[in-house]
């Protein structure tokens, strides 16, 4: 069965040019009559390998002017004496008889033959030059935030670093000084151990002292404690409770509880109730 596409490739010349566009991925490229003839009018698409009219998927015809006239059935007459006053026919210029040879790259032409307008269009401005005062200043102002991040961070969780790496205390120290802060050491109260803890009653009734031994177990420096003092009857009944500070058994003031320290700490309490047999001290921090 003879189709129209057939009838039309016997008649169109194979010297003919032409440009098809593939309707399954949108890719143009060239191909010739005499390609088609033999493929019966197929093609194969180089970019998604689809087969395809290519007939039926012309886009243009290249060159207009190279494509034979439609033979006549009749026969030609003879071809006349050329005159040698007629003005020569020369060829016109190809557009790129000119161009630089990097123009003329393959990227360049298969881009022509694919989007014919990229030929028109102006080439891509340049970039404009980097300041380089400008750039510096910008990555001077990345280092300031990171730094700041940084430290930031380091403060939130200076006392879980201490802990890890008791060396750091120091040096966070010395730039707490410098800055105007004050750092704060860990305050781990299970590390504080209390021995020897003793109360003794005095000569008057309402007048106690209590006599104890605190050391510092822990590796790293710790706020001075708080004690809980619990005075008991004989049946373990709290009679009186008392919370003291620091400064009320007589810590220092100026210098936290070092790693691995031991104190003796003697505290006179005034206590008017009567009947107390025991006691329990128990170091923590509010």
């Amino acid at each position: 069965m003879t189709t129209a596409d057939d009838r039309c490739l016997r008649d169109e010349p194979f010297s003919g040019k032409r440009i098809v566009r593939c309707p399954h991925c949108g890719a143009t490229f060239a191909t010739s009559d005499r390609v088609l003839a033999k493929a019966q009018g197929w093609a194969l698409c180089g970019e998604c390998f689809e087969p395809f009219n290519a007939l039926r998927a012309t886009v243009s015809e290249l060159p207009p002017e190279e494509r034979a006239l439609k033979p006549s059935d009749e026969p030609a007459p003879p071809p006349a004496a050329p005159n040698e006053t007629e003005n020569r026919v020369e060829p016109s210029p190809s557009p790129f008889e000119h161009a630089d040879a990097e123009s003329l790259s393959p990227s360049a032409v298969t881009a022509a033959y694919r989007n014919p307008a990229a030929l028109d269009r102006d080439p891509p401005t340049p970039p404009a030059a980097r300041n380089p005062l400008a750039h510096a200043i910008a990555l001077l102002l990345a280092l300031l935030l990171f730094l700041t991040a940084l430290g930031q961070a380091a403060w939130v969780a200076h006392p879980t670093l201490i802990r890890i790496f008791p060396e750091l205390y120091p040096i966070g120290e010395t730039i707490c000084q410098a800055l105007g802060c004050t750092l704060t050491p860990p305050a781990d109260s299970e590390r504080i151990q209390i021995d020897d803890a003793r109360l003794i009653k005095e000569a008057d009734p309402a007048r106690y002292t209590l006599e104890l031994t605190m050391t510092n177990r822990a590796d790293y420096p710790m706020p001075w404690p708080h004690l809980a003092l619990t005075l008991t009857d004989g049946l373990g009944r709290a009679l009186v409770r008392k919370n003291l500070l620091p400064a009320d058994w007589g810590a220092p003031q100026t210098t936290p509880f070092a790693p691995h320290r031991r104190i003796a700490v003697t505290l006179s309490l005034q206590i008017v109730e009567s009947g107390i047999v025991g006691f329990e001290v128990v170091p923590f921090y509010p």
